[in-house]
């Protein structure tokens, strides 16, 4: 029987691509931009990073100074505003009483995660996470795992 899920985070635990393409949306807004939700979105799926940096030379703006406005714009996204799918509470809480263990392989930052994981009560739920602040190399490589 399998006892240990491993889970991602943006996307398929907690629906948070709305939220960033928001936050990127808003800082091209902000520099008299407008791109295609879509295509925020595509990017933001490959890495924030490479849809920072896209963006920008797409469009012509400093990269480092677009991806801080992108993370200051973000940084301020409300938990409310990026909620667990429907069902994920019930399922991680259900393969934990059954003696199965949650853990999280995530691109995201620890302390960001951690944040979303607390305010919907699930961190219990997890009894391990490798996030990007462990410095595995991105998925799919299967260091991290």
């Amino acid at each position: 029987m399998i006892r240990n899920i491993i889970w991602d985070f943006d996307g398929t635990l907690f629906d948070t691509y709305p939220a960033i393409t928001r936050s990127f949306q808003a800082v091209l807004n902000q520099n008299g931009f407008t791109a295609s939700p879509d295509w925020i979105e595509s990017l933001a799926k490959q890495s924030l990073g490479t849809c920072a940096d896209t963006l920008a030379a797409h469009f012509n703006l400093d990269p480092v100074a677009f991806g801080q406005a992108f993370l200051t714009s973000y940084g301020e996204v409300l938990p409310e505003a990026q909620p667990p799918f429907p069902g994920v509470i019930k399922v991680c809480q259900r393969i934990c009483s059954t003696g199965g263990n949650n853990l999280i392989v995530t691109h995201r930052g620890r302390k960001s995660m951690l944040k979303l994981l607390d305010a919907y009560e699930l961190t219990p739920s997890f009894v391990g996470f490798v996030t990007n602040d462990d410095g595995y190399p991105k998925k799919p490589d299967p260091t991290a795992f």
